[in-house]
């Protein structure tokens, strides 16, 4: 949200977090047993002081992992402490010491970088997590999973709130609506249910897509949703008339992400296994441009709050970044 750092998730299990534009290494994220499906940033994460949650990530595992990097400083004062008590040790100690040292850091290209642990591991879905959400006031956060359900989680006491198992089939986009009073979500048979927060019940039902809806996202005038799909579609739907107002053949493949411009919602983005990012006009969702440079399916595309930098992540095992042309 401070647009000074990234945050990526592999297939690995391991999540990396990087500073931008500098792409320097800031820290790995370990605890996954397998696949990381999602990552995201807490809304206020390096905005309000004091923030206990930072991030958080949906595993294959069938975990939801929260982590603060508040974790990164105290790393650094373990390993300096540790440092502090070896050079006081014997020959044989200081060996023994060299190995508790490394624990809690990775070497990257010859550079160690601290490696830290989540802060709380929620579980109680029964199959693996395709996506997170973080509720707009950053008090709840909701998880979607292969197990038909999705689910709305406490943050303040880490427990889980809310079950609800409307879908018939495994569930995978989500995302909530700029006020935080309704959620989205999109299963793998193209089905996409709108829900109002207050009730747990949905109050919209979203036909269209034919195939899996793996990204979700509302416009900031809090009416339109986006949403992309394995149709290789990306629609935009008007929930005041509770049908799809546009259908974009988008892109040769399966789109992986949608995402609107955060402050204005003047333009949004897709990104699509054809390794390609594309950039459309929310006015007329006509292309503006395309970016290419991936050698791989492009599995994410994010926009910082600045709206100044687009940040792409594909199969070929880069992320690269956009800076937006001043001009």
């Amino acid at each position: 949200p401070d647009s000074k750092n990234l945050a990526t998730a592999s297939w690995s299990g391991v999540c990396k977090l990087w500073s931008v534009p500098g792409s320097s290494l800031v820290c790995n994220l370990k605890g996954h047993e397998d696949r990381v499906s999602d990552i995201q940033y807490h809304p206020h994460s390096g905005i309000t002081i004091g923030s206990s949650v930072d991030l958080a990530t949906a595993g294959v595992d069938g975990t939801l992992r929260l982590w603060s990097l508040s974790e990164i400083n105290q790393a650094k004062d373990e390993k300096m402490d540790t440092e502090k008590v070896t050079s006081t040790k014997k020959a044989m100690e200081e060996e023994e010491d060299e190995k508790e040292k490394k624990e809690g850091e990775d070497e990257e290209g010859g550079e160690k970088v601290p490696a830290i642990k989540a802060i709380s591991v929620l579980k109680g879905h029964e199959d693996r997590l395709s996506r997170v959400a973080f509720h707009p006031s950053g008090n709840f956060i909701a998880s979607s999973s292969y197990d038909a359900t999705w689910r709305l989680w406490d943050l303040t006491v880490q427990k889980e709130l809310l079950k609800q198992d409307g879908h018939a089939v495994g569930v995978y986009g989500l995302g909530f609506q700029s006020d935080g009073s309704v959620l989205a979500t999109g299963d793998v048979g193209g089905i996409i249910r709108v829900w109002d927060l207050r009730s747990g019940r949905p109050v919209a039902s979203l036909d269209g897509h034919v195939d899996n809806v793996l990204s979700i996202q509302f416009a900031p005038n809090g009416h339109n949703l986006a949403t992309g799909s394995c149709d290789n579609s990306l629609r935009i739907w008007d929930l005041r008339k509770r049908r799809c107002a546009y259908t974009i053949l988008a892109h040769s493949k399966l789109i992986s992400n949608v995402c609107y411009h955060p402050n204005n919602g003047d333009f949004l983005l897709s990104s699509s296994y054809d390794n390609t990012v594309k950039i459309w006009s929310a006015r007329d969702y006509q292309l503006i441009n395309t970016l290419h440079g991936h050698e791989g399916r492009v599995m994410r595309v994010q926009m910082s709050a600045d709206g100044k930098m687009i940040a792409s992540t594909s199969f070929d095992r880069t992320w690269k970044l956009w800076m937006a042309d001043e001009d």
